[in-house]
């Protein structure tokens, strides 16, 4: 079991309740991993926000942090996870 911190932002703190949640998951986790069970766990909203990031470019355009480092500067969604990460996901914020 790996046990990971998850701090949510914006739009995905609203739909979960909460901003703070602390996760195990079993074998060798990736992020995708992650976000597949956090989709599972607080439903169809919350799942639509994390999947919508993608742009015409294949792009993920939400900030995902791992321990304060841009997932897309490690082995993206396939990044293992470890015990005691820090995972913040933030979705894009939209408005003027």
């Amino acid at each position: 079991m790996v046990k990971v911190v998850v701090k949510l932002y914006a739009r995905l703190e609203e739909l979960a309740g909460f901003s703070n949640l602390e996760l195990e998951i079993s074998g060798k986790p990736s992020l995708k991993d992650l976000l597949d069970r956090l989709g599972e766990r607080f439903g169809t909203d919350f799942r639509n926000v994390l999947e919508s990031p993608y742009d015409e470019y294949g792009h993920y355009s939400s900030a995902i942090l791992i321990n304060d480092r841009d997932f897309k500067k490690m082995d993206g969604l396939k990044t293992e996870l470890r015990e005691n990460d820090v995972i913040r996901i933030i979705p894009p914020i939209f408005g003027g």
